[in-house]
């Protein structure tokens, strides 16, 4: 039984020492190992779950910086080809942004900043863009690329300052310039490469037809569609005239805004910077009017509304025979230019006796002291010649034989008397007594293409009749030409001329070629203008066919077919594309645009300012240009054939009536 006792005793002693240990492992996890694995535990949840992953995130801001920042040195920024295309002169909006997408495209600008946030994924897709950008980019490409844009952008930079901005032309560019703009960007070193390949998808679209040969109305969209140029299809610029001293043929029927047309032309002109003179012929008085009242310093008004001396056979002759055999050319041409004026007097191209009477007897006249209209009249009477003998024996023998023997001949007299009355028709009229009856001509052209800046000249149609219009404007166009002789020796240095003659038929015939290009050795640029073809061969002018082929830009607006027609072949356009311009745009073609549209801005001159005194121009050229007190319509006032210097009157043949015109030369 103690046995017994002494095993439970051991049990109880041993559960006792059991249940103490586990008591103190119980404590000591409790107080030792809990806090320690739960701080252990925590630490390393920190480890792996907060400093590591932001380790990574600080890491791979860097690493992005870093590429960044490499990528940035690599190639420069878009704001420094900004600064290159400036400084060859490239400043269109609209060609920097087309620039900025190439430039794009081209992987040359780097990724935009890198992104924000903690998204991981977002950061390396953007840092394996940088890694794809360094490893392609070199520093020799920029440059390439930067030179083939600056050469492919260059031709659609508008320079206003080039030729003017006169007009405002908007249109789609031609089947022409969009082949040649694809072409422009293709290149061997793989430059542009995705807007090729979108150019080359268009192309193989349209069944590998090049635009020129493109039969659609859409021909620009089809081509670029879906490339960066797209935006270049349309084109809206100021424009001018170009080539101005080969001249401009401007063409426009009634109501196409032809004059308004011209004024715009007329604006720049005297408000550019050019040291230059302007011209304007007009005889509807519509536009000379207008421009007299405007004040532009040093403007010279000729119109027979003044009283001013004009006599054509005062042209310095004594002068030119001093000048020895220089003179005698300047003499031939002076007597040619006096034939054109004076053909004028006619109505028709002169007969071959009509030349001969008409070339010699302008140079007797021309070597007569104050040898004026009146003077030629005399000339033209029976034995006229007659009274001026004094002045006959100056001149060399072939001239004294001709008035000598051939003049006083029945077949000569007859021409005479034809152009005797003639002329006599015109001299009815008394503004145009009054104009032509000085000894002497106070205009002296060379000089006021020389120092004037706006010179106008009235040819008063409704003043003075149809055919004395038409001489008037004749005169001044020979003074100007004659003026050209003495502009040669300068040539291209001289001060340039631009003259501007509405309605030229009614002043220019067939020869109006030589005209031009005489004017243009001299630096002087034509703008002819006429409102159809028709009118100018009823007018017997024929100058069309001389225009089409002797100037460099054509201007059309027409309702008709036929002109239309005329012009298309040398504009190179359909005459459809001409007929179908709506009213108030014109047509124009010059050798370094070719074919646009163009609108004048209405009121161009209304910029400028008004004279305060409209009579104070009149007193000036008056005072500047009036007719001696000497100078007179002769003795018998308005009555034309009246004796002239001694000479009896032409006695009147029947059917002669004072108060009326005689028919128009007869051909003789």
């Amino acid at each position: 039984m103690g046995d017994d006792i002494a095993e439970m005793l051991g049990g109880f002693i041993g559960l006792g020492l059991m249940l103490g240990v586990i008591a103190f492992v119980t404590f000591f996890v409790g107080m030792v190992v809990v806090p320690i694995g739960l701080t252990g535990a925590g630490i390393l949840y920190y480890l792996n779950n907060v400093h590591l992953p932001e380790k990574r995130r600080r890491e791979a801001r860097a690493r992005t910086e870093t590429l960044y920042a490499q990528a940035r040195r690599l190639s420069p920024s878009m704001d420094a080809l900004e600064r290159s295309l400036i400084d060859v002169g490239i400043v269109d909006g609209q060609l920097h942004r087309i620039a900025k997408e190439l430039h794009k495209q081209e992987g040359l600008r780097p990724p935009v900043l890198p992104p924000i946030g903690d998204d991981q994924i977002k950061l390396a897709r953007y840092q394996d863009e940088l890694e794809r950008f360094i490893k392609n980019a070199h520093p020799d490409h920029f440059k390439e690329f930067e030179r083939q844009l600056i050469w492919a952008l260059s031709e659609y930079q508008t320079n206003e300052d080039e030729s003017g901005s006169m007009f405002r032309s908007t249109r789609q560019r031609s089947r022409a310039e969009i082949e040649r703009m694809m072409l422009r960007f293709v290149n061997e070193d793989d430059l542009f490469k995705p807007l090729v390949d979108t150019i080359n998808e268009n192309y193989r679209a349209e069944n590998e037809v090049m635009p020129t040969a493109c039969k659609h109305d859409d021909y620009a969209w089809r081509y670029l569609k879906d490339t960066p140029l797209l935006p270049l299809a349309n084109v809206d610029e100021m424009v001018g005239l170009t080539d101005r001293m080969y001249h401009t043929y401007l063409l426009g029927s009634s109501g196409s805004g032809k004059t308004n047309l011209i004024e715009n032309i007329i604006a720049h002109d005297l408000r550019s910077d050019e040291d230059c003179c302007v011209v304007v012929i007009d005889s509807q008085t519509q536009l000379t009017d207008k421009l007299a009242a405007l004040y532009i310093p040093d403007t010279t008004y000729i119109t027979p509304k003044y009283e001013l001396a004009l006599n054509l056979f005062d042209v310095g002759y004594d002068d030119m025979k001093r000048l020895g055999i220089e003179g005698e050319t300047l003499i031939n041409k002076t007597v040619g230019l006096l034939s054109f004026v004076l053909e004028g007097m006619m109505g028709a191209d002169f007969t071959n006796p009509q030349k001969t009477i008409f070339q010699y007897v302008i140079q007797l006249v021309i070597s007569i002291k104050g040898g004026n209209i009146y003077t030629f009249m005399d000339i033209l009477a029976e034995n006229g010649q007659e009274q001026y003998a004094d002045e006959l024996a100056k001149l060399d023998t072939n001239l004294k034989r001709f008035f000598d023997v051939d003049y006083p001949s029945p077949e000569y007299r007859k021409t005479r008397e034809a152009i005797r009355r003639r002329i006599d028709s015109l001299l009815l009229n008394p503004t145009f007594r009054r104009m032509f009856a000085a000894t002497e001509n106070k205009i002296d052209m060379f000089d006021e293409l020389a120092n004037q800046k706006l010179i106008l000249i009235d040819t008063n149609k409704p003043m003075l009749d149809k055919a004395a219009s038409a001489v008037f404007g004749r005169l001044f166009i020979a003074m100007i030409l004659r003026a050209s002789h003495r502009r040669f020796a300068d040539g291209h240095r001289m001060r340039p001329v631009y003259l501007f003659a509405d309605e030229a038929h009614e002043y220019f015939d067939a020869s109006v070629s030589d005209m031009l290009e005489q004017a243009r050795k001299a630096n002087i640029g034509l703008i002819l203008a006429h409102q159809s073809i028709s009118q100018a061969k009823k007018s017997g002018s024929n100058i069309s066919d001389a225009l089409m082929v002797n100037t460099a830009t054509k201007i059309i607006w027409t309702p008709f077919r036929e002109d239309a027609s005329k012009f298309a072949g040398s504009m190179q356009v359909k005459a459809d594309e001409i007929l179908n311009l709506p009213q108030f745009t014109f047509g124009m073609h010059s050798r370094k645009r070719g074919f646009m549209p163009i609108n004048g801005v209405p009121n161009a001159l209304a910029e400028f300012s008004k004279r305060d005194d409209q009579t104070e121009l009149r007193r000036e050229m008056e005072k500047k240009y009036g007719p001696s007190s000497t100078d007179n319509e002769g003795p018998s006032g308005d009555d034309p054939s009246a004796p002239q210097g001694g000479v009896p009157p032409k006695p009147k043949e029947d059917g002669d009536h004072d108060d009326k015109a005689p028919p128009d030369v007869e051909v003789i």
